[in-house]
């Protein structure tokens, strides 16, 4: 493993030495505050920021020479060291600053001791940076961070007495002033966890930060073997906030991963687990196995296997020659869960209630669509919101004669298919539950179309996919008397479609997507009740530009 070379150690030496002779001054001013030695540290201004410019020169030059080289993450975090601890010096010049501009009677009432003792607990945590990066001991980094939050909570209680005691209104100002100097050290004290963030990404050759760490050092334990010897490279970043990266060995030879490491909000990500142990009781092997499970917070993480094959969403944009097998076992995945997990309870998605309370974050993004009369087809509609309140009470009448266990966000990204074993796995399982099976049926549609592939051989090919998919759903639905099949998909398109916009900047895409849903809407709201039984879905000028 490469470390950093000499060149960079010993510019970071003398930039912390000065660093550690700026401190103790600092410390000694704040027991004894004497302008001589308060000139003595800002006097020394110009030979930090020659210190930081040699600094920073040398690691731009080994950049260019190690482009694509393992050492080039750990100079990008040598620079990124070097910045914060420039800055942490010019706050502490900013502090003795602040200090010397108040009146002596202000002066005298800082709490000196206090300052000092916060002042040597930084001294002494930051001493320890140039021993960790000599011998990777990324333990030092999490102690530097303890550190700083014990020092957050005691300037705090600092802060708070101040203020107490900032006297009579007519003197509020002057008072106000001794703020000035405290507040100062508070920068420095947030800059420690900056600077035990570039000591960690020093050390492992990849960007990291102190919660990516932890998690880091329990998956080690988890497969047996330090954090230093492991890689995390995010692959994805869901839409819920989780952040997905795949665990290796540096020293791994072939592209594999370990495992698939999952870290977001702790409720969804114990949503997901639950629903993970539910599918291995419902129907075994179709999820991925959870290998570890913590929680830390608010926050929680996943370990989960690495399942082999490509998502959907590659098949159908990159392996096009694996679009036929993959659809045919989905199909035959699916209609195994459908009849598997069918319960006699009738079940409504509210599709209309879904998107009513979604509205407001598609209007965030695209407020065009909130307007109240529409255009379509050069003729003028009613507005979104009337026609989902029509569309609502058409669908009160409406539900699905069964229940079936869903996956709940069944987008291409969300189904992996294996052309070695020919099979279909699932992954991305927090919103599982018991539920309309056409609320998967129309989410997959939509993230067919909403792949934004225009051009017409391709788009002519997605809608063949749409078609090839429907087809055997169709026929289940009309096999097990599913008589309202067609107008509950329909209002799934159309939730589906509109709800996607919000993740979609695209404005040309995304007025697309809008327009198909608005087109359905106004059919299934102007259909007469006599015809809504026969109504079906017309697939071909839903996919056709």
């Amino acid at each position: 493993m490469s470390k950093l070379n000499n060149s960079t150690i010993e510019h970071l030496h003398f930039l912390l030495l000065e660093i550690e002779q700026q401190l103790l001054q600092t410390e000694a001013f704040f027991v004894a505050p004497e302008a001589s030695v308060a000139n003595r540290i800002l006097g020394r201004a110009g030979y930090a920021e020659n210190l930081r410019t040699r600094a920073r020169r040398s690691l731009l030059s080994q950049l260019q020479r190690h482009p694509r080289s393992p050492l080039q993450f750990r100079l990008q975090a040598a620079e990124n060291l070097v910045a914060e601890l420039f800055q942490f010096s010019h706050f502490g010049r900013q502090a003795i600053s602040d200090s010397l501009r108040l009146k002596p009677r202000r002066l005298s009432e800082l709490p000196h001791k206090e300052c000092a003792k916060l002042v040597k607990r930084m001294r002494l945590a930051l001493g320890q940076v140039e021993s960790a990066l000599v011998d990777t001991n990324s333990r030092v980094a999490i102690d530097i961070d303890n550190e700083r939050r014990k020092l957050t909570r005691r300037l705090s209680k600092i802060m708070n007495k101040a203020v107490l005691e900032l006297g009579e209104e007519q003197r509020l100002q002057e008072a106000a002033e001794m703020m000035f100097p405290i507040y100062a050290l508070r920068q420095m004290i947030a800059l420690m966890g900056a600077i035990a963030e570039s000591v960690l990404s020093a050390n492992l050759g990849q960007q990291m930060n102190l919660s990516r760490y932890t998690s880091l050092t329990d998956i080690a334990e988890d497969v047996a073997t330090e954090p230093e010897n492991l890689t995390l490279n995010t692959i994805a970043e869901t839409r819920s906030g989780s952040a997905i990266s795949a665990v290796s060995r540096k020293d791994n030879s072939n592209d594999d991963p370990l495992a698939i490491f999952k870290e977001g909000d702790k409720g969804k990500v114990k949503e997901e687990r639950a629903s993970v142990k539910s599918w291995h009781d419902i129907y075994p092997g179709l999820a991925p196995k959870i290998l570890s499970y913590h929680k830390r917070g608010d926050t929680a993480s996943i370990l989960i296997e690495h399942l082999p094959g490509f998502t959907l969403e590659r098949i159908v944009t990159e392996h096009t020659e694996l679009v036929q097998p993959a659809l045919k076992s989905l199909l035959k995945t699916l209609q195994n869960i459908w009849q598997e997990t069918r319960t006699p309870r009738p079940a409504q998605a509210q599709h209309m209630l879904q998107l009513e309370k979604r509205l407001p974050a598609v209007f965030q993004v695209h407020p065009e669509f909130a307007t109240q009369k529409q255009m379509l087809c050069g003729e003028t509609t009613a507005s979104l919101q009337t026609l989902m309140k029509r569309a609502a009470e058409l669908e009160k009448k409406l539900h699905a004669p069964f229940s079936v266990y869903i996956h709940g966000d069944f987008n291409l990204d969300n189904i992996i298919y294996d052309p070695i074993d020919k099979r279909i796995n699932f992954i991305d399982l927090h919103r599982s539950r018991y539920m309309d099976y056409v609320q998967d049926v129309a989410v997959f549609m939509v993230s067919i179309y909403r792949l934004g592939i225009l051009e017409t051989q391709q788009r002519s090919r997605l809608l063949t996919i749409a078609k090839q998919f429907l087809a055997p759903v169709r026929r289940f639905a009309k096999k097990e008397q599913d008589n309202s099949f067609e107008l509950r998909l329909t209002l799934g398109l159309i939730r589906s479609y509109i709800t996607s916009t919000r993740f979609i900047l695209d404005p040309t895409l995304s007025r697309r997507m809008f327009l198909r849903a608005m087109y359905l809407l106004n059919q299934i709201t102007t259909c007469k009740a006599d015809k809504l039984a026969r109504y079906r879905l017309p697939l071909e000028e839903l996919f056709f530009e």
